[in-house]
């Protein structure tokens, strides 16, 4: 998934313990290179195979054939519940339970951007990880048949706060990531 959309996701919600590093941009992208660092470092010194690495964006684009990759890769046959897994009654106890029983969305891809003016931190922190920046400074930049036009920006409204994070089970359904 993209890097700035995970952190964005984990900023925004309250954890129940042990995960305060989420609550600062900068130590939160701290955390996402050393994670891309150690997924790296397997790479490396495991043999072609031994994992197998899923793109959000590829399962939001085309769910049941990257189900089918996973399932393929796992030497399990297909099952049509792995498509239609928001409809299993079970038990969900994670800050994720209320998006496991919707089917998957496109909300969640990309949905970084309308906060990129705060996330400054957490995107300088990410250095080369973080997707190319359309806010700079006080410049906005927007792609247009692959040039790019400078434009300035909107003052921003008053009273406009930064994106914090909100206990998971006080989230509506629609604010939630997938």
């Amino acid at each position: 998934r993209n890097p700035v959309d995970t952190c964005l996701s984990c900023f925004m919600t309250l954890f129940n313990k042990g995960i305060k590093y989420s609550y600062d941009l900068a130590e939160l992208g701290g955390y996402y290179i050393d994670y891309a660092r150690l997924m790296d470092h397997w790479r490396d010194v495991l043999p072609g195979g031994a994992f197998l690495d899923v793109q959000y964006e590829d399962i939001v684009a085309d769910q049941e054939a990257q189900a089918r990759r996973i399932t393929g890769f796992c030497g399990l046959e297909w099952n049509d519940a792995c498509i239609d897994f928001h409809k299993h009654e079970r038990s969900v106890r994670t800050a994720s339970w209320a998006q496991v029983r919707l089917p998957i969305y496109k909300s969640s891809v990309e949905r970084w951007r309308p906060y990129e003016r705060y996330l400054g931190p957490l995107l300088d922190a990410l250095g080369d990880l973080a997707p190319e920046r359309r806010i700079i400074g006080h410049l906005r930049f927007q792609r247009q048949d692959r040039a790019v036009e400078r434009r300035r920006c909107e003052p921003e409204p008053r009273g406009e706060a930064a994106p914090h994070p909100v206990p998971a089970e006080d989230v509506a359904i629609d604010d939630v990531e997938g």
